[in-house]
């Protein structure tokens, strides 16, 4: 991905591994997201925030919005030193300081006991 190629060249990941203490592939939400950003812009426009796969999933069944840290951790969005999302990335990646992931699951009320997927059958 040219993206990625030309955060290389620049030294961006460098300069971000400090903090994120993560590589940079194409496959990254950061990568993702700056293609959005450069060949969708009207997409891009329309996040609200960033999710992985496996949380859009918990999101459809329960609706419950948020992330696992474990895994949003390795986004590139989540400062490793401090232990929580850091506004300031985004914007080292070329995006809108608004681009945050969804709340940490730990952040969020127990909601599990509400889901409908509980209910016996």
């Amino acid at each position: 991905m040219e993206i990625v190629r030309r955060w290389q060249e620049d030294g961006i990941p460098e300069k971000l591994y400090p903090l994120t203490r993560q590589t940079l592939w194409t496959g990254h939400p950061v990568s993702l997201l700056r293609w959005l950003k450069e060949h969708e812009p009207e997409r891009y426009a329309q996040i609200g925030c960033v999710m992985m796969t496996h949380d859009y999933l918990r999101w459809c069944l329960t609706g419950v919005k948020g992330c696992e840290e474990s895994n949003i951790s390795e986004s590139n969005l989540y400062n490793m030193s401090r232990g929580e999302y850091d506004r300031a990335l985004p914007t080292g990646w070329g995006l809108l300081k608004s681009i945050t992931p969804c709340r940490l699951l730990s952040d969020l009320p127990k909601s599990a006991g509400k889901s409908p997927l509980r209910q016996p059958y």
